[in-house]
């Protein structure tokens, strides 16, 4: 049986490999990009003789950069223009990471990853969660939680693998190597041709001769006018900018084990936990979000993230340790899918592109700065307990905005 009554078997294998194109993009630049460079912070800082925040501020060039560049990318993007993007993006990605393997000063690594940032940002979230909006209307949560999930996916299979080649063949031939893992994972967007409509290749999305996108999208009353200054932009900024500060406390996980009297084995083991959670969480919220919605899902998320705040703030335990950094990774559904979902159910598919890219840009900002804070904040007290007594006022500030909005801002659908 075809599902959604959608007619010949070329047409499904397209929207299979659009998302085979679309995962590629999101594990590229966040997944190996991004989310790797910490294994190479030791071995570079010792080689170059400096310290290792002056290595970690590599990736808070990238993602400054990246974060300016998905604003710039959403102005620029369109049909005529997807191709070049994709391809100036592979570019920068690769050729820089390449080119990390010859460096001999921190500098050059600040110049090297303001260029990754360029092309980071042009492939992250923005392009891709715009694409899967005029893809697909049925199974659009699910979709977007694959994409998303492939942020996590590369860190969970490919860091032990990059971390061996770094310590067998050293740190230069483990950037080569890394770069190589970039271009792979970039080819299928290369080779499969896609646009950002389906329309404009003469299809429909997926899902729209059952359900079409206007009565999909609607709804008692328009989606909400885009403005910088609405009550809606507003809310919507507050809301994923607490996401995205509660979403980094799992790094903090080793040491947090550690101020516990924990072994470094059980705080490497939280981190793991939460790695898998990252990954299996975001996967089953896609499937919540289509068969519930978007509040539900939000708001179930955010009271699983709370108690799991709480466990870890009462139970120290080794067992009760990796369950609390299992359940309170699920906070990263929320930073990265729930407020994708929720910024286009309130602005429309075409406000999204203005919306989201802005939106992010803080959130990134914030999410940066909250990693120093929480350490800061472990400096000033000795422990890590007002670290969760944060995540739990973030929590209680996402259930209230979410409530807000349904009740008073996104249309209802009839």
């Amino acid at each position: 049986m075809i599902p959604h009554g959608i007619r010949g078997d070329y047409m499904n294998r397209k929207y299979v490999l659009v998302m085979i194109a679309l995962c590629g993009l999101a594990g590229a630049s966040l997944g190996i990009c991004f989310n790797t460079s910490g294994l190479f912070y030791t071995a570079v800082a010792d080689d170059l003789g400096v310290g290792r925040a002056a290595v970690a501020m590599t990736n808070t060039i990238c993602l400054l950069v990246g974060s300016a560049a998905q604003m710039i990318t959403a102005k620029i993007m369109r049909e005529e223009t997807l191709r070049p993007i994709i391809l100036t993006a592979v570019v920068s990605l690769v050729v820089p990471t390449m080119l990390m393997s010859r460096v001999h000063a921190v500098w050059h690594l600040y110049v090297l990853n303001f260029i990754r940032g360029i092309g980071y940002g042009m492939t992250g979230m923005v392009l891709v969660t715009f694409v899967i909006n005029h893809w697909f209307i049925a199974k659009l949560g699910m979709m977007t939680s694959i994409a998303m999930a492939f942020s996590g996916v590369p860190g969970v299979l490919f860091s032990p693998l990059i971390t061996q080649v770094i310590n067998s063949f050293g740190w230069r031939i483990g950037y080569v190597f890394v770069a190589g893992l970039i271009l792979l994972f970039d080819l299928p967007a290369l080779f499969i041709r896609f646009t950002i409509s389906p329309e404009t290749m003469g299809m429909k999305a997926y899902g729209a001769e059952t359900q079409s996108r206007p009565q999909q999208e609607l709804i008692k009353g328009a989606p909400q006018e885009f403005n910088y200054r609405s009550p809606a932009f507003i809310l919507l900024t507050l809301f994923c900018v607490s996401a995205a500060v509660a979403a980094a406390i799992p790094q903090h996980m080793p040491a947090f084990a550690e101020s516990t009297g924990s072994s470094a084995h059980v705080g490497s083991m939280m981190l793991s936990f939460s790695m898998a959670a990252n990954i299996l969480s975001k996967i089953i919220y896609g499937v919540l979000v289509d068969r519930r919605g978007t509040q539900f899902s939000i708001l179930i998320t955010a009271v699983i993230c709370a108690l799991a705040s709480l466990s870890l703030i009462v139970f120290h335990s080794p067992a009760a340790l990796l369950a609390g950094a299992f359940f309170f990774t699920v906070t990263y559904c929320n930073s990265a899918v729930g407020n994708a979902m929720m910024i286009r159910e309130t602005f429309g598919t075409d406000g999204y592109a203005k919306a989201y890219p802005a939106i992010i840009f803080v959130s990134n900002i914030m999410n940066a700065l909250a990693a120093s804070f929480y350490g800061l904040l472990y400096d000033l007290t000795g422990t890590y307990v007002l670290m969760f007594v944060v995540s739990l006022i973030l929590q209680g500030i996402m259930i209230a905005i979410t409530v807000y909005m349904y009740r008073k801002i996104i249309p209802h659908k009839e």
